[in-house]
């Protein structure tokens, strides 16, 4: 029952939270791309991918968010914390479970960014891949879709230690 009443506030966050305010959402990022196919996991995983496109994510549109799966894992940061946890996919959807994250000290926006992100990475979002470098993750009025980091080298990843790279423990 518990589970049930927390993914239930999850929904909630998802849905009040995710939507943002009209201005910042006129900061969202270009125009998503459309028509991907289901994901699975060989196109993840092992695989970083890199915020490139956002629709209805509002304070995430200026972050810097990552994704990296390995060995059933996903870690992601929204711009300061980084979590992680287990992930599967189950017909197209990402289902991640087992979330833990640091807490470190956030200035700015990192750490509603990360609120949100992680907000909507639990709330098991359809998983399609657009081309086959573009991760696209779609729930209820948001879209995300990241681009596989080989094809972004210039962006740095980070996480909160400060390593350079998510999938490393």
């Amino acid at each position: 029952m518990a589970k049930r009443s927390l993914g239930l506030i999850v929904l909630a966050f998802i849905v009040l939270g995710c939507r943002g305010d009209p201005a910042s959402e006129a900061e969202d990022s270009s125009p998503v791309l459309l028509g991907g196919r289901p994901v699975q996991v060989s196109d993840i995983d092992p695989r970083e991918f890199v915020l490139v496109r956002s629709q209805g994510a509002g304070v995430l549109a200026r972050s810097r968010a990552q994704l990296a799966f390995k060995a059933g894992k996903v870690r992601f940061t929204g711009g300061c914390n980084t979590a992680s946890g287990s992930y599967s996919l189950s017909d197209g959807t990402l289902v991640v479970t087992e979330l833990w994250w640091t807490q470190a000290f956030c200035e700015g926006n990192g750490s509603d960014q990360d609120q949100v992100l992680s907000g909507f990475m639990v709330s098991s979002p359809h998983a399609e891949m657009v081309a086959d470098n573009t991760l696209s993750l779609r729930s209820l009025n948001v879209t995300l879709q990241f681009l596989d980091r080989e094809l972004e080298p210039h962006l740095p990843l980070i996480d909160s230690s400060g390593k350079a790279d998510l999938v490393t423990p």
